[in-house]
């Protein structure tokens, strides 16, 4: 009977730690726990040790014994001097983040295979060349970030990440990316910014769930391919594509994307806007800094909906033509260019919350400014302007006036700092 009982005990006494590795704490659980940051003063409370954040200590090496943490949940590694991973960390079943950022990592061994409940897995600023297939094995896998490393080649079993939702892959060297990608029904989050891409799989070309995809400086890919490949994914809300060339594309092209919300087309090549870009009805944000056109009309522009402009850095040298359409517009952007006149249209931009004009050649400001009800913040610094018009003080709404570095006298800016006493003006 003893003998039994004694048995029993030990088999209990042996199964506690699977137990436990079954039982993962939610997120809000995990919030009430305490984060571990010293490796020591875990390893002495193996029990208690859910959150472990290492970052920015200098480890070389991780000891074999991180495996006595087997309750593990999320582990921060980042910004250290690792080049391995102990085989060790294969036994952290219940981990669900693994931070390697900024280490010295050079492929990712396949002992990452075995983290059976990892979740999230960030990899960005590292040496990696090689990636193992044995990657394909964490099904539970939803983040995955390979960005700045040195990736030629994605292995075919990345397609088994059937719960990957965002994959990002910006700034490595891959060309080609593995027919399997076509079967990640759960993504939503695709950066293949910077990469020398020629090829696209069909299946991916045509997914229905993507809503955020970065292009960004994908050279290797033609304009036509990437405005079609758009209008092919009937979610997308984010598109970024700096550093397209506009005149690869024509007026007669296609790009009907419904859902678009932001557009980033900083850094493109080409004097003219492709007008099928204005005509974007649920376009919320558009970024075109440092372009190369010096006039912009909006003329023809269909942008209801559109809140956020920016064509900072750029070459203008007047304001855009017809900008008053936008009627939605809160923040305008258009500092560093060359733009010699403020227009009184800028005026019946009612909506507008925030104007940036600083480092232009603007040396007179119109006096309707006062009609912009809903401006907060106005920067004009850097411009070769000589006087105030007297409507700015009657725009006790202004949280802040930039005017640094502008020729306008000193006793005006102090005239008008008592007309407007709650505005932070800077000079």
């Amino acid at each position: 009977m003893n003998q039994t009982i004694g048995l029993c005990l030990g088999l209990l006494f042996l199964a506690l730690p699977s137990f436990a590795q079954q039982y993962l704490l939610s997120d809000k659980e995990l919030e009430q726990t305490q984060i571990y940051r010293n490796l020591d003063e875990a390893l002495a409370n193996p029990e208690f040790v859910y959150i472990l954040d290492l970052r920015s200590q200098g480890i070389t090496d991780l000891p074999k014994e991180i495996s006595k943490l087997y309750k593990l949940q999320r582990l921060y590694l980042q910004n250290n001097n690792l080049h391995k991973l102990p085989a060790s960390v294969a036994k952290l079943e219940n981990l669900q983040l693994l931070q390697l950022e900024k280490n010295q990592l050079t492929d990712i061994p396949k002992i990452v295979g075995k983290l059976a409940n990892l979740e999230e897995l960030r990899l960005r600023y590292n040496s990696i060349k090689d990636i193992s297939k044995y990657l394909g094995k964490l099904t539970k896998l939803r983040v995955l970030d390979l960005r700045d490393n040195q990736i030629k080649r994605l292995p075919e079993t990345l397609g088994q990440l059937e719960k990957l939702e965002e994959l990002q892959l910006g700034y490595n060297s891959i060309q080609r990316l593995p027919k399997s990608m076509g079967q990640l029904q759960s993504l939503y989050f695709l950066d293949l910014a910077g990469n020398p891409l020629y090829q696209i799989p069909m299946d991916l070309y045509r997914n229905e769930k993507i809503t955020h995809l970065n292009l960004g400086y994908c050279q290797a890919l033609h304009p036509v391919f990437v405005a079609e490949w758009a209008c092919y994914l009937p979610a997308l809300e984010e598109l970024h594509w700096e550093g397209c060339n506009f005149e690869k594309l024509s007026e007669k092209e296609r790009f009907e994307v419904p859902k678009l919300k932001r557009l980033y087309l900083s850094q493109s090549r080409g004097a003219n806007l492709p007008s099928f870009f204005l005509r974007l009805g649920q376009l919320e944000e558009l970024e075109l800094d440092e372009g190369q056109f010096k006039t912009l009309d909006f003329s023809q522009a269909e942008l209801p909906n559109l809140q956020r402009l920016s064509l900072k850095k750029g070459l203008l040298e007047e304001l855009p033509k017809n900008i008053e359409t936008l009627k939605s517009l809160k923040n305008l952007n258009l500092e560093e260019n060359a733009i010699l006149a403020f227009s009184a249209d800028l005026a019946q931009l009612s909506a507008l919350q925030t104007l940036s004009l600083q480092k232009n050649k603007i040396e007179r400001i119109p006096n309707n400014l006062d009609q912009l009800v809903n401006l907060r913040l106005l920067e004009l610094q850097g411009n070769p302007i000589k006087e105030l018009p007297s409507c700015l003080g009657n725009m006790p709404q202004l949280s802040g006036l930039y005017l640094n570095n502008t020729e306008i006298p000193l006793e005006d800016i102090q005239a008008l700092k008592e007309l407007l006493p709650y505005t932070a003006i800077q000079y």
